[in-house]
This record gives C-alpha cells, sequence and structure tokens, in this order.
C-alpha cells in the first residue's frame, strides 16, 4: 500500500508540473528555459530512469503521466489495494 501511495503522489507531482509547462506562454529553445521544469518535485528520483527518459522524449507529457496514474489505479484495484465500491471508484475516471 505504501508503495502505492508514494509512487502515486510522485506522479501528481510530475502531472502538475507537466501540466504548467504546457500552459507557460513563450516558445523556449531547451526544456531547461521552461519555468515549469525549474519547480521542486517530490521525490523525483523515485522513478525510474527510463520513465523520466519517456517523458523528456515524448510529445505528449501530460497525456503519458496522466496514463501512467490512471495505470496505477487500475492495477492496484485488480491486486486489491484498493477496496472501493465501484461507483465511488468510477469517479476518479471521470
Amino acid at each position: 500500500i505504501m508503495r502505492f501511495q508514494h509512487t502515486l503522489i510522485r506522479l501528481f507531482s510530475l502531472l502538475h508540473a507537466l501540466a504548467l509547462a504546457e500552459i507557460e506562454d513563450g516558445k523556449h529553445e531547451t526544456d531547461m528555459d521552461v519555468e515549469a521544469f525549474k519547480l521542486d518535485l517530490i521525490d523525483i528520483n523515485g522513478l525510474d530512469e527510463d520513465s523520466l527518459l519517456a517523458v523528456k522524449n515524448s510529445d505528449s507529457k501530460v497525456q503519458l503521466a496522466f496514463q501512467w496514474i490512471q495505470q496505477i489505479i487500475v492495477e492496484n484495484i485488480s491486486s486489491g489495494v484498493l477496496s472501493i465500491p465501484p461507483p465511488i471508484l468510477s469517479r476518479c475516471f471521470q
């Protein structure tokens, strides 16, 4: 349960920064010029390097992080970590 919670928090932190970067005004030559990418994230080193590289190389960074959040939720439903009645649980996908 703790691993699920920690991963979910890291992914939401990443999602927040990616969403802010996407709506930030201006044209930037590199990702390092984007102010949102300079924000502190919650233990970003807790995510594996392959995942971080996938985000860096993606053209749809926000959508990728959101998909990972949905995937981890679905995986933890089937494993029994999330034992929430379906009508309530379905709200997280809306």
